[in-house]
């Protein structure tokens, strides 16, 4: 499992969840956050995590998937290196899942969260955190309920 410094910034990262939905149910929710790069980028940094489980999505294809068990001291955090992201639009989505009571013995339990940073974006300083998606509830595989 990864330490961090004290001033890593995913430390600083605001978690999110949808406004409607019961941070203590079952629930899978779709975040997106589309972003533009001025020149291609190599190298960026992602780090992202959730209470239960969640799937990360670059351009429509999976990146990561996590997080690993752990526990209220040591939560799990994934770190993806992408190689490479060209110059232009870009797409990040997550589907995360918090099983709420359903959830298994060994998967801790707790308030649903969904956590993303993202760093050195067009090798500046510049982030993308996950406080900047929209989100959406998702009702079955596929459909998608939008919310403003």
């Amino acid at each position: 499992m990864l330490e961090f410094p004290s001033d890593h910034p995913v430390l600083r990262t605001p978690a999110i969840w949808h406004p409607h939905v019961e941070r203590e149910s079952y629930a899978v929710l779709l975040f997106r956050r589309e972003f533009q790069l001025s020149k291609p980028s190599s190298k960026v940094q992602l780090w992202c995590s959730a209470s239960q489980r969640f799937e990360l999505y670059l351009d429509g294809v999976r990146i990561a998937r996590g997080p690993s068990r752990a526990d209220p001291m040591r939560w799990g955090v994934v770190k993806e290196e992408v190689k490479s992201l060209s110059k232009g639009r870009h797409v990040l989505a997550a589907r995360v899942t918090n099983l709420g009571d359903h959830a298994g013995i060994g998967q801790m339990g707790g308030p649903g969260f969904f956590l993303l940073h993202g760093s050195k974006l067009d090798g500046t300083d510049q982030t993308i955190d996950s406080d900047s998606f929209g989100a959406g509830v998702g009702l079955e595989d596929g459909d998608v309920m939008e919310v403003a």
